[in-house]
């Protein structure tokens, strides 16, 4: 029971990219998304939306209480925020670039790009790749880089062990 929709002036009104309240007649959730991010910035707008879906499944008991922005800056004032805003974006990130298809992917791309730049430049390689998995996986370049070095795929210590290793493929 969860609703998608846009808020025009969230971000310019009140500096948020997303925020989930619920409507304390019916109980519904509303993830909205500043307008603007939907209408320009079309990659942030999808991990915005992932992020706060990342909320409502890893954080519903607090969810439930929030019914307005002033409830939202409350809790974004608790010493546990950074935690529990980093596990959203982490949810989101596993969503919309989930570790086995992202390895996959990498796997295909990586002998192309050896063959073309050879054993010379691992920096080169690892930010063609980062751009051709952004696009693929319709996110920023960011968000790509920083699904790149973490766990489960590891892929930036992939490519750097495969190229140490002169390998033609990930190892």
């Amino acid at each position: 029971d969860v609703q998608i929709g846009v808020w025009r002036g969230l971000g310019q009104n009140h500096q948020l990219d997303g925020i989930v309240p619920r409507d304390p007649e019916t109980g519904s959730l509303f993830v909205n998304i500043d307008e603007s991010l939907a209408d320009r910035q079309p990659t942030r707008y999808r991990m915005t939306v992932a992020e706060e879906l990342g909320h409502i499944v890893l954080h519903r008991e607090i969810i439930d209480r929030i019914e307005s922005v002033d409830d939202f800056r409350a809790l974004q004032s608790h010493p546990e925020y950074r935690h529990i805003e980093r596990n959203a974006k982490r949810f989101g990130a596993a969503i919309l670039m989930p570790g086995d298809l992202v390895l996959q992917h990498a796997e295909r791309i990586y002998p192309r790009l050896v063959g073309v730049v050879g054993f010379t430049n691992v920096e080169a390689i690892n930010k063609h790749l980062c751009s051709e998995l952004a696009k693929r996986f319709e996110v920023s370049f960011t968000a790509m880089h920083l699904r790149l070095g973490e766990w489960p795929a590891r892929v930036y210590q992939r490519v750097d062990e495969s190229f140490e290793a002169r390998l033609p493929y990930l190892g």
